[in-house]
């Protein structure tokens, strides 16, 4: 314990818990293309039931009304405050859940804290567990266990389920040809956080995007209950982009995103055309650019805000067209503004086509 000379105890300097790492929150995801090559290997296969879909959450039918929801997600620090990435790791865990139209019920800790003498293995720890715990119960969510190890990068998460109501549950497999796309946060907080390591990123436009990171998705539990939302997923790692090739691929349609109407967090794109990108942005464009139609007029920054893994990002969700102006009234009642950002149109050659305005 450290003394300064006039024999009073000195302020607890934290530490920084992103150093241990390359890269943090879901920009430290495997790329698509990787992550299909191990969870499609047959020998996999041969564990999933047989009737396995791929969505944000795993679903268990416990009788005819009743469906127990169940995911887990963890990641590296994603900002150097141990309690506040402590925080933002588990509203992106807990937004699985919420992404299926639900509340979560109860999580399980996933922590793994530095090789550091233990009185800072225990402060670290301690700060993680405070943010997720804070986090935990402001959305009615109940720790009940968990499991820690020590390792050379801290890593923070929730293996979290709930229980809903059958009808009410959303996958991302149910958009259908002509629904609004709306989405609930702006997009670019991968790029935010590499510009803001850097020093690019000034204080105001980086307030706005880590106050939306610290901003829950509980909106979703809300959007479960609406009969007119007919699809729902989160937007994270893969970026915008790569969820919207996921939502056409489960629906068989193609999502219309219209860049120009997509809302980018401020100073974005000037730190994107700076060189502030994450690596995994540059993968995702890679891995999903084949499944999409891209246009002439899509720059190299378009591209990569549209990649660009998001930590805790928004819903994105898909509303039959006559019940749009209702479903953004509801959300604002929420204190969440939806952005209509394209449509739903018939798939042909590309599960995603790229409109600029």
């Amino acid at each position: 314990m450290n003394f300064i000379s006039d024999n009073t105890l000195a302020p607890y300097e934290p530490t920084d818990v992103t150093v241990f790492q390359s890269s943090g929150g879901c920009s430290c995801k495997l790329p698509s293309s990787a992550l299909k090559s191990i969870a499609e290997d047959s020998r996999v296969a041969l564990a999933k039931p047989s009737n396995h879909e791929t969505d944000d959450a795993a679903f268990v039918h416990l009788d005819d009304e009743k469906v127990l929801i169940s995911s887990v997600d963890f990641q590296n620090p994603v900002l150097p405050d141990a309690y506040t990435s402590g925080k933002i790791a588990a509203l992106n865990a807990l937004s699985d859940i919420f992404a299926c139209g639900t509340k979560p019920n109860w999580a399980e800790a996933i922590l793994a804290v530095p090789a550091l003498d233990a009185d800072e293995q225990i402060k670290i720890g301690q700060e993680i567990m405070r943010g997720m715990a804070e986090v935990c119960q402001s959305v009615g969510c109940h720790i009940v266990g968990g499991h820690t190890i020590v390792m050379q990068a801290p890593l923070i998460g929730l293996a979290v389920r709930g229980i809903a109501d059958a009808d009410q549950v959303k996958r991302k497999s149910g958009a259908q040809v002509g629904d609004a796309i709306l989405i609930t946060k702006p997009v670019g907080n991968g790029i935010a956080v590499a510009a803001r390591q850097s020093g690019f990123l000034q204080d105001a436009a980086w307030n706005t995007a880590q106050t939306a990171m610290l901003a829950p998705n509980a909106i979703g539990s809300v959007l479960g209950a609406q009969l007119s939302v007919t699809s729902l997923t989160d937007v994270t790692g893969f970026g915008l982009l790569g969820h919207a090739v996921e939502v056409g691929e489960a629906s068989n349609a193609c999502v219309e995103l219209h860049v120009n109407a997509v809302p980018v967090f401020p100073s974005i794109k000037r730190a994107a055309a700076a060189g502030h990108i994450p690596l995994l942005a540059l993968s995702n464009w890679e891995s999903f650019e084949g499944r999409t139609s891209v246009p002439l007029g899509i720059t190299k920054v378009d591209q990569m805000v549209l990649a660009d893994p998001q930590t805790n990002g928004g819903l994105m969700f898909t509303v039959a067209p006559g019940d749009v102006e209702a479903i953004t009234a509801t959300c604002l009642s929420e204190g969440v503004k939806a952005t209509v950002v394209g449509r739903i149109t018939e798939h042909e050659k590309a599960f995603c086509r790229l409109v600029k305005e």
